[in-house]
Parts: C-alpha cells; structure tokens; sequence
C-alpha cells in the first residue's frame, strides 16, 4: 500500500488547478484577440494578462468611439448606388508617446468602436491619401480610465 505525503498531494492539486487556470485564461485570451480583431491584441494582453499574473498592475483602459466621414465621394451627390465602400479597408491608427501603438478597424459606415489604453494618443488613417487628410489630420485624442471618448473626423475628398 502507497502512502502520500498529505502535503505534496495538496501542493500537486493546487499545481494542477492553476495550470488548468492559466491554460484557460491564455485560451479566452486568444479568443478574445480572435473576435476582437487582431489589431487590438496588444490592449487586450495588456488589461487580460495581468488577472492572470499575479503581482502586475491592471493598466487602465478607455473606450474610444465616433464617426470618420470622407466625402463628397462622386462629383454629383447623391452618388449611384451601391454606394463606394471608403471606410472597412482603412484603419485609425493611433501612437501614444511611449511607443504603444493600436489600430482600430473602421466599420463600413465609417464609425469606430474600441478599448485603448488611457493616456494621450496621436490619431491618422491609414491610405489617407485624399485632398482633406494633412488638413483633418493628426488628431490628438485623451483616453480616461472607463470613460468614452468620442472622435469625429470629417475628410474632404476635393470632389466637386
């Protein structure tokens, strides 16, 4: 007949159940990044990980939200249907000062949604190539702990 030691099978259980706990919490991690797009990963890691590991301090984070809108986008409104898609193949791209970058994904309608870290960030758009983008951009944008933040960007194509 084997004897355990009482306290190694404690020890080993607990080994166990926290292996089990961080397994799935990197597995909801990678979901996370998945379904929220890869462009917020690098948010997602910094305010998921650190429920994981102890010791490490939640970064805050903010929501930012608005609207881009670029147009006229044919010399005579209202422009023939389907209308052009300008907006889902173009990101925000958003820099703060200490070298966090996060993209954020412009839905077909042009508005935006995301989680960015809290700080002051510097925001373009990707391929913003038209006649309005070096009047209407850099913008600058401060991101509150738990707060939205709203960002309306209006571009003027030069189409008349």
């Amino acid at each position: 007949m084997r004897h355990w030691n009482t306290e190694y099978a404690v020890g080993m259980v607990a080994v166990r159940r926290a292996r089990r706990g961080l397994v799935f919490a990197l597995t909801v991690l990678a979901v996370m990044t998945f379904a929220l797009g890869f462009a917020n990963a690098d948010v997602i890691a910094r305010v998921f990980l650190p429920f994981v590991t102890k010791g490490q301090v939640v970064p805050e984070v903010g929501t930012l939200a608005g609207h881009v809108r670029i147009g006229p986008l044919c010399p005579v409104e209202p422009c023939p249907q389907p209308t052009p898609d300008v907006y889902s193949s173009r990101r925000l791209l958003l820099a703060r000062q200490d070298g966090l970058r996060t993209e954020v994904p412009l839905r077909s309608d042009g508005s935006f949604q995301a989680a960015v870290a809290v700080g002051t960030h510097t925001v373009n758009l990707s391929d913003c190539s038209f006649l309005g983008c070096p009047r209407a951009l850099p913008k600058t944008v401060t991101i509150e702990p738990g707060k939205v933040t709203t960002l309306e960007i209006d571009i003027d194509t030069g189409i008349r």
